[in-house]
């Protein structure tokens, strides 16, 4: 899924996240219309302190997953897109086979991440749905979901569901605020394949299977991430 906006310098800083516009309800892997700016122009990496309530991401070890994106990387967003990525902490550097560029990385829930590059007076913000399956990373186009012992986390049409105990709750960021909502979230099984699946407020169902405590959208599946042992093996692989 990708999202851009600018973020702007200006007396309010704002961040938002919002929903899609109605969509093919077979169409999966749509990338949700969402919406997220937030922190100064200077420092985009700093999500603004929430105000109020905020979605719980207890048992997903942040720190350890962030940690986990560390090191060189070819990514392939979508068909057309394939970059080298070189991750440090809050730094990445970019090439897409013709320039290099720096830009900040964040990462935002257990399933998604924002790249944000400087373009002029503005900061670019890109948005991408992600999961790790063992050591394997699928990020690009498409929705994920993972699953920490009873409670799933889906990243699936611009929101943040969280799903626990049969209640599905839908989070969105937006002015300085998390903008809480009940949502329509459901677990199944077929055979022996879950599928959990999550129903917009416009009608559209959107479903991803599951492989262990992994939910991927069949277009997410495709677009797996190979490591490298440095930048310049990642580079040299486009």
């Amino acid at each position: 899924m990708t999202r851009i906006v600018l973020l702007i310098s200006l007396l309010t800083f704002c961040a938002c996240k919002k929903d899609e516009p109605a969509a093919s309800k077979t169409d999966e892997d749509k990338p949700a219309a969402a919406e997220k700016s937030e922190g100064a122009a200077d420092e985009p990496a700093e999500r603004p302190k929430p105000e109020g309530a905020a979605p719980s991401f207890d048992g997903f070890d942040m720190d350890a997953l962030a940690k986990r994106w560390n090191g060189s990387w070819v990514v392939n967003l979508s068909n057309k897109r394939r970059e080298a990525w070189r991750i440090d902490g809050g730094d990445i550097t970019i090439w897409n086979g013709e320039t290099e560029r720096k830009a900040r990385f964040r990462l935002d829930s257990p399933c998604d991440i924002m790249v944000f590059v400087r373009r002029g007076r503005y900061d670019t913000g890109t948005g991408h749905n992600f999961a790790f399956k063992g050591d394997d990373l699928f990020v690009g186009v498409g929705h994920s979901a993972v699953r920490k012992g009873e409670t799933i986390v889906a990243c699936i049409t611009g929101g943040t569901h969280i799903y626990k105990d049969g209640e599905c709750d839908r989070w969105n960021f937006h002015f300085r605020k998390w903008k809480h909502e009940k949502g329509d979230c459901t677990l199944n099984a077929d055979g022996e394949r879950e599928y959990f699946s999550v129903t917009t407020k416009h009608g559209n169902s959107y479903s991803v299977s599951g492989y262990g405590d992994v939910f991927l959208s069949g277009g997410l599946k495709e677009h797996k991430a190979t490591r490298y042992d440095d930048f310049e093996a990642a580079k040299a692989a486009l």
